[in-house]
């Protein structure tokens, strides 16, 4: 996604679970109406939800840092994720959303670099007492609860809230 970012738009349709067997239909569709449609990035489409975002950031796993999901801190060195946070997929979440636990530092454990490769972890997240918060108001995408998805990609992408634009009616 980052990549691309600087030459051609980048889309994702959200389709649901890798498990769903209505996720695949969902998505070629999705993707039939991105190919066929004429100027397909514009706002004018009654039939789909567009979101734009611009320059979003991906939250990661540093290396040798670890990730669990649960209502508790599980690990000793790493990042241990709300079982919920797939609930914040393509929503807004505050400066009060409690997301997880962080045993250790933060830094030592995720990092969030911009597309020009500087590291913001700190522009956007703060933990309090182990506990791991926004700094701010941030719209979350591509939330996954699968670890292994975590640890080889990312936790999740996210944008500062003015940063997106809302979606077409």
């Amino acid at each position: 996604m980052e990549i691309s970012e600087s030459m051609m738009p980048t889309v994702t349709i959200e389709c649901g679970g890798a498990q769903d067997p209505e996720s695949n239909l969902l998505a070629t569709k999705g993707l039939n109406k991105y190919t066929t449609y004429e100027n397909v990035l514009t706002r004018g489409h009654s039939d789909m939800s567009l979101e734009f975002f611009h320059n979003p950031i991906r939250l990661e796993l540093v290396e040798g840092s670890d990730i669990a999901y649960g209502d508790h801190c599980l690990l000793d060195a790493g990042v241990t994720l709300l079982p919920e946070i797939e609930h914040f997929n393509f929503g807004f979440v505050s400066a009060e959303t409690r997301l997880g636990f962080i045993s250790g530092e933060l830094r030592d454990c995720l990092q969030a670099n911009d597309p020009d490769g500087k590291e913001k972890l700190l522009d956007y997240f703060r933990t309090v007492d182990g506990e791991l918060y926004p700094v701010r108001r941030l719209k979350l995408f591509m939330v996954t609860t699968n670890p292994e998805i975590a640890r080889k990609d990312c936790l999740f992408y996210l944008v500062e809230a003015d940063a997106s634009s809302g979606a077409s009616d």
